[in-house]
């Protein structure tokens, strides 16, 4: 039986693999300009056709049309966003629509909660808390 311990790790060149790093992200951004440049007479011209189907579909008094290339119809997205908080939470209280909120944790609180001495390192009952580690890599200044 080989007694033979197993070779060392070699140690990682990081002067070399952050190097390596901010070059594949120069080209990937490049990249992606260039995209953007290549792509958007084609956005331009979909959304110059879109707007010419909206007026042929409003003139025709209609949500869809089905054509021998395909059907086009209206979606839509609600949005909803707080333009005066204090208003909106008087309003909440006030009149008991505590539906109109969406619940959920609020983050950086919960960070300051498990950061408490007084909580031990625990988020609140009920919360799940992760942290996610990733390596970030920011460019030498002046190159």
């Amino acid at each position: 039986m080989d007694q033979t311990p197993p070779p060392a790790p070699q140690p990682i060149d990081l002067e070399k693999r952050v190097g390596q790093f901010v070059k594949l992200r120069d080209l990937k951004a490049e990249l992606v300009e260039r995209h953007k440049a290549e792509l958007a007479p084609f956005n331009d011209a979909m959304e110059a056709l879109k707007a010419e189907i909206a007026a042929g579909m409003d003139t025709l008094n209609v949500d869809s049309v089905k054509t021998s290339c395909g059907t086009a119809s209206f979606t839509s997205k609600d949005s909803a966003s707080v333009s005066d908080m204090d208003a909106f939470w008087a309003y909440v209280v006030t009149t008991g629509q505590f539906e109109l909120l969406d619940k959920k944790a609020n983050v950086t609180a919960v960070r300051a909660h498990i950061d408490n001495p007084a909580n031990n390192g625990t988020p609140p009952p009920g919360v799940n808390y992760s942290v996610f580690r990733d390596v970030g890599v920011r460019r030498k200044t002046g190159t």
